[in-house]
């Protein structure tokens, strides 16, 4: 009969490389998923600022709609008055060359509230629709609107 020789000391050459080549698979799964996982992170992030921004603007100009008793428009420049507090003046500006929507009060400087804006119109006098339109990096338009009533 023979002997067999058996070595319980460590372990083989063939082990190591077939422990690497399945470390090496596993890795390459987890790298894809991490990979996709922050590109739909920074996606996300784009997204939610542009909302974001959309929720802001239309919130500021219910505010300020709502504040007021009037609003005049010439052109692309939208400005809330009150005939029962002339202190309160609220101007609105879209710029579309450069796609910007300004804001300034009453003697106060424009202040710069939203960038890439593709539309920005009030329609109404008493009965205000605002339509708002944002342009993501990736060029898709968020759109957003609100119905308002002034209170007199």
């Amino acid at each position: 009969m023979k002997k067999k020789i058996m070595n319980d000391k460590g372990i083989s050459l063939v082990e190591v490389i077939a422990t690497l080549v399945i470390l090496s698979i596993v890795a390459v799964f987890i790298m894809g998923i991490i990979s996709s996982s922050a590109n739909t992170h920074v996606k996300q992030v784009s997204a939610n600022k542009q909302l974001f921004d959309v929720s802001y603007v239309l919130k500021l100009v219910t505010k300020d709609a709502r504040r007021t008793t009037d609003l005049t428009h010439h052109g692309d420049t939208y400005t809330f008055t009150s005939s029962l507090d002339p202190s309160l003046l609220f101007t609105y500006t879209f710029e579309k060359d450069n796609k910007e929507l300004y804001r300034s009060e009453a003697g106060g400087s424009p202040q710069l509230i939203a960038t890439q804006v593709e539309l920005f119109k009030i329609i109404g006098t008493i009965d205000l629709v605002i339509n708002l339109e944002l342009k993501d990096q990736n060029g898709k338009i968020l759109k957003g609107n609100t119905q308002i009533f002034f209170r007199k």
